[in-house]
């Protein structure tokens, strides 16, 4: 689903661009941006105030809009990090649900607190879960960089391994989801634009 929304956005902003300068361009998702700020939509408002910083980004605009960005990057990252700290548990789909896996494995549980992500896994018979890994939340700077990385929220984590992924509860379900966005290299920003990894988790008490 959000790749077909990022596919749609692409398209409108192509057919959009093909009838504005740049400038107005520009103006319009800038003016967009502020519509949604006004609302209190900040995870949508700086995307376009990202957008609208690429465009042209020496003009003045651009340089009002890239300051809008990054005074709206520590508000969305708390927001997320309030949202998403507690114990989840991984939904797994088909039917081999409740059947250990090849290594045994029959549940796998994350738990969320302010700096660290720690994910946990299940063997059968055991009486404890077992804590596989922990990952320290850092966001991925190489994510807002350039205007060629496309749906980027500015609270992409990248982990140890260089794997860079989103985080986001489903509005409607109250599920945690979490989607490969890319790869990090030293230099760039790999980013997956089909068939990257997607998971769901549901929140315990």
């Amino acid at each position: 689903m959000k790749k077909l929304i990022l596919l749609l956005f692409l398209i409108c902003s192509q057919l959009f661009g093909q009838n504005m300068s740049k400038e107005e361009f520009q103006k319009d998702r800038f003016n967009l941006g502020m519509s949604f700020l006004t609302k209190g939509e900040n995870e949508r408002a700086i995307k376009l105030f990202n957008h609208a910083q690429h465009i042209i980004p020496d003009n003045k605009l651009g340089q009002i809009a890239f300051k809008k960005c990054d005074s709206l990057k520590p508000i969305i990252r708390k927001k997320l990090k309030q949202d998403i700290i507690g114990n989840w548990k991984k939904i797994h789909k088909g039917s081999n649900w409740g059947i250990p896996d090849e290594n045994g494995i029959i549940g796998e549980m994350i738990t969320i607190n302010e700096n660290e992500i720690l994910f946990f896994e299940l063997y059968k018979n055991a009486k404890e879960w077992c804590l596989v890994k922990t990952e320290p939340i850092v966001f991925c700077k190489k994510a807002e960089e350039g205007s060629e990385i496309y749906d980027v929220t500015f609270t992409e984590i990248t982990f140890k391994n260089k794997e860079v992924w989103q985080f986001y509860i489903e509005e409607k379900s109250g599920l945690l989801k979490t989607f490969l966005f890319g790869h990090e290299s030293d230099d760039t920003l790999s980013q997956i634009i089909c068939g990257g990894i997607s998971e769901e988790y549901f929140k315990l008490e």
